[in-house]
């Protein structure tokens, strides 16, 4: 899974002029609504580059119902406001795309997009999984 962009981001830190509004963004991962890991924060910024890439394991027969989110949100002294998010289903995983960044019920004025990915493998086995030899 990698997340490696954003761009044109909605603004939720306040200023007293508009031009100077900014967030802090960063995107938590979750699978089929469980986080699975997150970037780290990128201060002051609506186009943020977050270079952020993780591994994790789907079992292949649950791998065709499987949805991944990208929930995009701004750091805040106290807690974290939306910023919107992306949902992949497991017809759209394949190399990194730049995708729309929908609103959500915590976050109506969602804008630009993320260059997000996903690309399924064959697992392939630890040591700790293959029995001892007899």
């Amino acid at each position: 899974i990698t997340v490696e962009k954003g761009e044109n981001l909605v603004a939720k830190d306040w200023s007293f002029r508009k031009a100077n509004r900014t967030s802090d963004p960063y995107v938590v991962i979750k699978i089929d609504g469980k986080e699975v890991g997150k970037t780290l924060v990128v201060d002051k910024s609506l186009s943020p580059v977050w270079s952020f890439s993780l591994e994790t394991e789907v079992r292949e027969e649950h791998l065709a119902d499987t949805s991944l989110e990208f929930e995009i949100r701004d750091k805040d002294l106290v807690g974290s406001d939306a910023m919107g998010s992306v949902q992949l289903d497991s017809k759209d995983f394949g190399e990194a795309a730049w995708y729309d960044v929908a609103k959500t019920k915590d976050c109506k004025d969602a804008s630009g997009r993320i260059f997000v990915g996903c690309r399924v493998g064959t697992v392939i086995e630890r040591a700790e999984d293959v029995p001892p030899p007899k």
